[in-house]
């Protein structure tokens, strides 16, 4: 499998790692809040969000090893991404593939500016 087939769009079955992932990166940032399972299903069914098509994972060897989440903000004219990957899988360009597959849905969605958010 290529780095490229690895990504793809979100399914329900990745909840679980997509979880862990998300607090893995939260462990990295200043406020450190983590997420509960609950929590996430919520942002995950918030109106107006499809993370079929603006969530997009990194799953090798069967499990996910790195997200990319798009937040659609068309009154703003723009879009944030939020993403990780897991250390281990970094420095094989995954993570900008991951970005380039974030940056082709906000355009598509049609805003302008595209701010990312890593860690």
């Amino acid at each position: 499998m290529s780095y490229d087939e690895a990504i793809r769009g979100y399914r329900e079955s990745d909840c679980a790692g997509l979880l862990r992932l998300r607090n893995a990166a939260a462990a990295l940032a200043a406020d450190g809040r983590y997420l509960t399972a609950e929590a996430q299903r919520s942002s995950l069914e918030r109106p107006g969000y499809r993370p079929e098509e603006n969530l997009f994972v990194i799953e090798m060897n069967g499990g996910v090893v790195g997200y990319a989440d798009v937040i659609v903000e068309l009154k703003l004219g723009r879009a944030i991404v939020a993403g990780y990957v897991e250390p281990v899988q970094r420095r094989h360009g995954l993570g900008g593939r991951l970005y380039q597959r974030a940056e082709a849905r906000a355009r598509q969605a049609g805003v302008k500016i595209v701010q990312v958010n890593v860690n």
